[in-house]
């Protein structure tokens, strides 16, 4: 399911194109590939999310979309639309 609603969310960018990375499952090893200041598609379970070494400032540079409980964050202090 992780990856559908990755693949499904890219899609919902048409007409646009995502040109940069795109992950559908991230595997655990590679978890610090979050860290990486470039914008990035990635799917994550909710047990790696909790396990991420990101601090608060880190994790508020990023939207979190938390696909089992409809719930979306993002650093509103960022949020252009504001």
């Amino acid at each position: 399911m992780l990856s559908s609603c990755i693949l499904g969310l890219n899609s919902l960018l048409y007409p646009f194109k995502w040109c940069l990375a795109l992950v559908p499952v991230l595997p655990r090893p590679l978890i610090d590939m979050l860290e990486a200041p470039v914008p990035i598609l990635v799917g994550i379970t909710k047990r790696e999310y909790k396990e991420i070494t990101l601090n608060e400032i880190e994790k508020g540079c990023k939207i979190w979309v938390f696909v089992d409980s409809g719930d979306i964050i993002w650093n509103k202090d960022n949020d252009p639309s504001a």
